[in-house]
């Protein structure tokens, strides 16, 4: 009876505890009127906003003849995009597209001053090689403008079984948002900077808005079992802003991975570069051997997260 009346005690004293609410001093404090907006990815093409006829004339073409073609991207949103340009041949005849060398450039600007530019093409390919091929022309900062060129030249081989032929083909200008890759290629330097169409090149990937600057680069340089260096910044000769992400070497075949985490600010209209890292030196340039590094292709930014 006893151990009854004592378990009986217990529960009720142990209903009784859970029905106390204790109380503390306490405080808050709310953060209102956050705030997500979405921004815009908004080109036109010489003023033309919407799909338009504007015939390129390429008319009386022969052999060793050259037609020229020029327009301008605007980037009127208020976000950079990735620019590519993509050539679709409709109709063709007599397969003039194989006897066309194709050359192409992009120029990069902010109003009036050029700030990029690169030969992507220069004559060393075919329209047919290209047809259908979403070519990357660059990034397009938001209020600058892009200069495109591209030239038609009708190879002198091409006999007379290429008379009296027609080809129609249109151009497509896409934007798009940057997705965190750029590819690194090596150029042949001023004042084109022409690629080179070979297979020494590098892919860079990275967040784009991150709390570090997360990367990653895969590719194959020149030089083989060589240690190199990845720099980002403005311009190669600009110290105020160069940086080394990340230093490694060659194997035996040129490949080349490079990956790493990197406290950086906020960096807008930035080229990368793999160089040789004997040239780097710490920052401060003990050399020039261009023909061995590999450049961007097109501009990237950074935001600190």
């Amino acid at each position: 009876m006893k151990i009854l009346k004592s378990l009986i005690v217990i529960a009720a004293m142990a209903a009784l505890v859970v029905g106390v609410t204790n109380s503390f001093f306490d405080d808050e404090v709310t953060i209102t009127d956050n705030t997500l907006t979405t921004g815009t990815i908004d080109i036109d093409v010489d003023g033309h906003d919407e799909d338009f006829t504007s015939p390129f004339d390429l008319t009386h073409m022969k052999p060793g003849y050259v037609k020229s073609s020029d327009f301008t991207v605007n980037n009127n949103g208020d976000n950079p995009a990735n620019i590519t340009k993509t050539v679709t041949v409709n109709d063709d005849t007599g397969s003039l597209a194989g006897v066309l060398d194709y050359k192409l450039s992009a120029e990069v600007f902010d109003g009036n001053t050029l700030k990029w530019w690169q030969m992507i093409y220069n004559y060393d390919t075919t329209l047919a090689a290209v047809n259908h091929t979403e070519v990357f022309l660059g990034m397009l900062p938001a209020g600058w403008n892009m200069k495109v060129h591209e030239s038609y030249r009708m190879s002198e081989e091409a006999g007379n079984g290429y008379q009296d032929k027609t080809m129609t083909f249109n151009i497509t200008i896409k934007a798009e948002q940057l997705k965190g890759n750029v590819v690194l290629e090596n150029k042949n330097g001023p004042p084109n900077w022409d690629i080179i169409q070979d297979s020494y090149q590098g892919t860079l990937d990275y967040d784009v808005m991150a709390s570090m600057f997360n990367f990653t680069f895969n590719g194959v340089a020149r030089q083989n079992n060589t240690e190199y260096t990845l720099v980002i910044g403005t311009n190669p000769w600009d110290n105020s802003d160069r940086q080394a992400l990340a230093s490694g070497s060659t194997d035996g075949s040129g490949n080349i991975s490079l990956n790493g985490s990197i406290d950086l600010d906020t960096r807008t209209n930035q080229k990368v570069w793999l160089v040789l890292t004997s040239d780097w030196n710490g920052g401060a340039w003990a050399g020039w051997h261009a023909d061995d590094y590999l450049f961007e292709t097109g501009l990237i930014d950074y935001y600190e997260g």
